[in-house]
């Protein structure tokens, strides 16, 4: 309730409101019943957990909402795809969400660089 109480007045959309308070209450529910919470650095589970949080409403939950993909590929392979992709996302918001926690601030969050990628050759045998 103490939750609900503090969000209340906060002037953000309410979509953000109801993000951060479902990751208050999930947060809030780990730690009541002893499941897996990173109590050393608090502020930095909460802000990576927003993240994720943020990257499945407006990113994975959108997909099956689309009824055509690009070139037709169909519903089963994009989600294949992006499950594939969730790994190295994850990975990459626990990055961000250290450095905006470490800064207090998300303004100097960059993508990291891409890996290169070899280039293949006309004679290279791909088997």
């Amino acid at each position: 309730m103490e939750i609900d109480r503090q969000a209340q007045p906060a002037k953000v959309p309410h979509c953000v409101k109801e993000l951060v308070l479902r990751v208050g209450k999930a947060i809030l529910h780990e730690l009541r019943y002893n499941q897996r919470v990173d109590t050393s650095n608090l502020p930095q589970a909460v802000v990576e957990r927003y993240m994720q949080e943020m990257y499945k409403s407006n990113f994975e939950e959108r997909i099956p909402l689309t009824s055509k993909h690009h070139a037709g590929v169909d519903n089963a392979t994009v989600r294949e795809r992006v499950k594939g992709l969730r790994p190295d996302m994850l990975a990459e918001i626990s990055k961000w969400a250290k450095k905006a926690t470490v800064d207090e601030d998300v303004k100097n969050l960059r993508r990291s660089p891409r890996k290169r990628m070899k280039e293949i050759d006309l004679d290279e045998d791909l088997l």
